[in-house]
């Protein structure tokens, strides 16, 4: 039996894009207490997680998003404002997305890869998409400040961070694992495919 891999699509970012992402978690680490950050080489927008996949599964997912992409053209995503989802241990801290165009392209993208990856099989459950990139997992602020603080820390934080805007013309599957090293979680590309559909 072949082993399982943990999959999901994803849009990723370049380098400098991913330098203005991380400045956020330069100007929020000095605020908490302990939180576990996301490598740069992780920084990733979730489209859709599809879990434990076999050889078999892994070849349709990768079909599923090569038919996504074919129909989707590019767009540009610009950074939002700093959320958070409280989470037993710690908060998941994330940077979204502009509410634009860009957004409403996106969605419509994750909207049409889900049903595409549901004919191949998949069954997906009917979760609401909440486009984000995590920047910190088990956030703890600083004493005496408590989650209930962690909006108006988010709120000032964002008032000074740089702005980012970038094209998006390709998804990758995206093969979850450790590496052989526990405290390593390595996001590997298993496939990437550029965005081909028509211009809007």
């Amino acid at each position: 039996m072949d082993e399982a891999k943990r999959l999901f699509c994803a849009i990723s970012f370049d380098p400098a894009t991913v330098g203005r992402i991380l400045a956020a978690q330069a100007r929020l680490r000095p605020c908490l207490r302990k939180a576990r950050p996301t490598a740069p080489g992780n920084v990733h927008l979730t489209l859709e997680f599809i879990g434990g996949c076999d050889r078999d599964q892994e070849a349709r997912a990768t079909e599923a998003l090569a038919e996504s992409c074919a129909e989707t053209a590019p767009f540009s995503l610009a950074r939002g404002e700093l959320g958070h989802f409280p989470k037993r241990g710690g908060c998941v801290v994330w940077q979204g997305v502009a509410h634009d165009e860009g957004y409403e392209r996106l969605c419509a993208f994750q909207l049409r890869l889900k049903r595409h990856l549901e004919a191949h099989g998949f069954d997906l459950p009917d979760n609401a998409f909440a486009p984000h990139i995590t920047l910190f997992r088990g956030a703890v602020l600083l004493p005496p400040r408590t989650e209930a603080s962690l909006p108006s820390v988010l709120s000032e934080a964002d008032a000074r961070l740089p702005g980012w805007r970038q094209e998006v013309t390709s998804a990758a599957l995206i093969w979850s694992h450790r590496a052989g090293q526990p405290e390593a979680l390595v996001y590997e590309p298993t496939a990437r495919f550029g965005l081909r559909g028509p211009a809007r």
